[in-house]
């Protein structure tokens, strides 16, 4: 069985940050695996995010404050994805 180097590498990350991801849309869609992920590979915390997010609007901010974190923080240019699509994606696979 093949696996990618990626894949070891999120596995490597996912068992430092004690989390699991299963599904990678469903995972990150509510943004508090996200950011968990972007914390262990930045090394960096974020100071204020909803811990609990049950409304779409919650969710929409999590993911929002993680895109912007790695543009703004991390220098990395995100180009054609924002919560929108990252929604529609997990909508439309659902």
């Amino acid at each position: 069985m093949y696996v990618s180097m990626r894949a070891r590498v999120c596995v490597c990350v996912c068992k430092t940050a004690k989390m699991v991801i299963v599904d990678l849309e469903k995972d990150l869609s509510d943004g508090l695996r996200l950011i968990g992920l972007i914390e262990v590979l930045s090394g960096k915390k974020f100071s204020k995010y909803n811990k609990k997010p049950t409304f779409r609007t919650q969710k929409f901010e999590n993911v929002t404050q993680s895109l912007r974190f790695l543009e703004d923080k991390e220098g990395i240019k995100i180009v054609n994805i924002g919560t929108q699509q990252i929604d529609t994606l997990s909508r439309f696979l659902n």
